[in-house]
């Protein structure tokens, strides 16, 4: 059974430390502006069964940083004065507050419009013409066929229709295989030696990649889009977001 100690603290910490608070900076109430906490560290031995029937019994205790706070202080929220969390140096990124939520609604708004302003506009036919196969709807996450937007748009304005309805083009992702990476990556995950990999010429490398591209255009038909922001899709019913 292990044997019970206790390490004396007494004149490791100075009498009192010192905190210069600035605007909207409190001590932290969980440490008392320590910045760090005492940690049990909890443990068992195994197949021991303790009289008390606890599983981890025994402790060794230990210092370590607050939860709460940065060296001691927290931050209060400026719309609403309550403290936030470690994680977090400026509460107001976090807090639940109306005042929090409404700043970060309108920075996210302003984020949205600057994106939308700075994008080429374009018609639904010009779009079809550059080849964009897909219509991503911003206010819904939503990707839609051109065929469809009408009816998508028109089922969501159903809905709410002083809805705000945002549509941007797609970019087309396809797999794309590089012979070079690959016999790269195979020799070293297979433990080659390096000179197995220096061994291989650009003869060889190049017959890989042609056979790479043939097989990657064979199943070119699998896509991912992703959003281009950089064209906004002008619908029949223009808004701005």
């Amino acid at each position: 059974m292990p044997k019970t100690i206790f390490v004396l603290t007494e004149g490791l910490l100075p009498e009192k430390l010192q905190k210069d608070l600035q605007e909207r900076e409190v001590v932290c109430e969980t440490c008392k502006g320590l910045g760090v906490v005492v940690d049990e560290n909890r443990y068992g031995l195994k197949d021991e069964k303790h009289p008390l029937g606890i599983l981890f019994p025994y402790v060794r205790q230990s210092l370590h940083y607050c939860p709460d706070c940065y060296n001691g202080v927290r931050r209060l929220c400026k719309y609403c004065g309550k403290p936030g969390t470690r994680m977090y140096i400026h509460p107001e990124t976090n807090c639940k507050c109306d005042g929090a939520q409404k700043a970060r609604d309108e920075e996210r708004r302003q984020e949205a419009l600057k994106k939308y302003d700075a994008a080429e506009k374009i018609a639904v036919e010009e779009a079809v013409k550059r080849g964009i196969e897909m219509f991503f709807i911003d206010t819904f996450d939503r990707y839609v066929e051109p065929d469809d937007l009408d009816c998508e748009i028109s089922e969501l304005l159903s809905d709410d229709p002083d809805l705000d309805i945002v549509v941007y083009g797609t970019q087309i992702k396809t797999l794309k295989l590089d012979a070079g990476d690959i016999i790269a990556q195979e020799c070293e995950s297979q433990e080659l030696h390096e000179s197995v990999f220096e061994s291989i010429g650009d003869k060889q490398t190049k017959e890989l990649q042609e056979l790479l591209d043939k097989w990657t255009a064979e199943n070119a038909h699998y896509k991912t889009y992703w959003p281009d922001y950089n064209i906004v899709i002008v619908t029949e019913r223009p808004v701005t977001p």
